[in-house]
């Protein structure tokens, strides 16, 4: 842009040069001639003429090229998509501020959730948000009056992300301030968005209390947006020295994921799933296991962060890859483990992106897809239940079968559940830990099983580790069990060497033993 703006303004001071020295040839000389008629006068007159129309010239190529040069140097600190202050500004700025010892409050401004309109709504919709965003910072003219008197301190420094400098307001008006702003935003019914509500959560810095670099400012306004994020949407957090731990911790665990990812260091474990009517092994829950620095990561820390960064669907990718080559290479797959459970991402039904990316991966397992069954939550489902159906749908086709995990916790309407392609439900286990006794809980189970059977599906209790919960579960309906009190989720090295899941994997043949029996000693212990 900037490279078309300077030609053009190149061009028009030529045309400019062009004309006034045309002009100046044509008429300087007529009136020259017409007024002075002495020779010797004239030609020492012609001499001036020429060291005025340089001196001229120059003097208008000056202020041409200075105006030029200003209107450039304007465009180049604006934000040409909102016409707010851009990222350049604000950090010159920013230093310049520090410089001087000013004290002021950096606020950080960031839009909930403006990636997910951005990927599932386009572009355009992402960009009318951040227009309405900055007509919001902009005109919110009483507010901003008492905020922040010179409006044009505002910049949006990239993405959907924008600053506030105030040199202003003391802490109390900051925090009533801020507050007021998150009203008016709750309050704008201005939904750019088809499903998204609009909202933003807001990040605070003081310098110099928090500290006297603007450089470390940043940072600590980063590690404050991310803890406002991690609240929730709408959120406003203020700085405190324990969030830039946070946000070393953060950014080394990223670090550590993408190498994971790119060295394909994840590890799979196996909890099999027993019937304990048949005594036999129904199947396999592959489990996604990851060890920084040598210590286990738990999926819950790491798997939202995956999401988060969107490295998920390559960890999709490597679990199911794992899982199906591993049990195939074992003899394992569609044999002793009729069926491995693989988990799915709920961002997997966020865009048609990362549905693509799943079916792309499903369906270069396709011979092997009838001994896979993929497992995603209640909620994540129900959320998104309309295109959860689409994708669901071409998994089936592609042979797969379909469980919904964790269920009872989510809204699931019973109605729109039926409309799914579903084969098995599992209970959570937290209706599972505290039965028998637990009454209410009891009713929970009871009622999940007679739906369950109700609707002819395949059912598996989670988290089974005693005796009399596996007794109480099959006393009433439920006979498939997953849990410590069976078998705990192990390498397929372990799979293939430890004794009790030897004779479990080989239960037809086995010499008739409960299975329950088989690791009860070990879970009294």
């Amino acid at each position: 842009m900037f490279k078309k703006l300077a030609t053009s303004y190149a061009l028009r001071i030529s045309i400019y040069y062009l004309i006034f020295g045309l002009l100046w040839i044509l008429f300087s000389d007529a009136i020259l001639n017409a007024l002075v008629t002495n020779q010797a006068v004239n030609e020492q007159m012609q001499t001036y003429k020429g060291w005025f129309y340089v001196s001229l010239t120059a003097l208008l190529f000056f202020f041409w090229a200075k105006r030029a040069l200003d209107r450039i140097q304007l465009l180049s600190t604006v934000d040409q998509l909102t016409g707010l202050k851009n990222r350049e500004w604000a950090m010159e700025y920013g230093r310049s501020l520090v410089e001087s010892g000013a004290r002021f409050y950096l606020i950080a401004i960031n839009i909930d959730d403006f990636k997910l309109v951005n990927d599932s709504e386009g572009h355009a919709k992402g960009d009318d948000m951040l227009r309405h965003m900055s007509q919001l910072l902009r005109h919110m003219s009483q507010l901003l009056r008492e905020w922040a008197p010179e409006p044009d301190k505002i910049a949006r420094i990239g993405g959907d992300e924008f600053v506030i400098f105030d040199r202003q307001s003391d802490y109390s008006e900051l925090r009533t301030s801020l507050s007021m702003l998150s009203v008016k935003l709750r309050q704008s019914r201005t939904f750019i968005s088809k499903t998204v509500p609009f909202s933003a959560s807001a990040g605070v810095v003081c310098h110099p209390d928090d500290s006297s670099s603007f450089k470390q400012l940043l940072s600590d306004l980063d590690a404050t947006m991310d803890h406002a994020k991690k609240q929730g949407n709408g959120q406003i957090c203020y700085y405190h020295s324990f969030m830039n731990e946070r946000l070393k911790n953060r950014v080394t665990m990223i670090k550590s994921l993408y190498e994971a990812v790119e060295k394909r260091e994840f590890d799979v474990h196996y909890q099999l799933q027993i019937d304990t009517k048949t005594n036999k092994v129904l199947g396999a829950e592959a489990l996604l296991r990851w060890k920084l620095m040598q210590v286990s990561i738990p999926p819950s820390e790491f798997i939202p962060l995956a999401e988060e960064v969107g490295l998920i669907n390559q960890i999709n990718e490597i679990v199911l890859t794992k899982a199906i080559l591993q049990l195939k290479d074992a003899g394992l797959l569609g044999t002793a483990i009729p069926k491995v459970a693989i988990n799915i991402s709920p961002m997997q039904f966020k865009t048609a992106s990362d549905a693509h990316a799943l079916l792309e991966v499903a369906s270069r397992f396709a011979d092997d897809l009838p001994h896979v069954r993929f497992e995603m939550t209640e909620t994540s489902v129900m959320e998104n239940v309309d295109d959860a159906l689409v994708i669901l749908n071409q998994l089936c086709r592609l042979g797969a079968s379909i469980s919904i995990d964790d269920f009872g916790t989510g809204h699931s309407s019973l109605g729109r559940l039926k409309e799914l392609p579903i084969d098995e439900i599992k209970i959570d286990r937290a209706f599972i830990q505290d039965i028998p006794g637990d009454p209410q809980g009891e009713v929970i189970v009871k009622t999940i099983i007679a739906m369950v059977q109700t609707m002819g599906l395949e059912l598996v209790a989670e988290g089974v580790e005693t005796n009399n919960q596996a007794e109480f579960l099959s006393s009433h309906g439920c006979s498939v069990h997953q849990g410590f009190l069976y078998a705990r989720p192990v390498p397929i090295s372990e799979l293939l060497s430890s004794p009790p899941l030897i004779k479990l994997l080989n239960i037809a043949g086995a010499t008739g033993d409960n299975v329950t029996s088989i690791f009860a000693s070990k879970a009294k212990r």
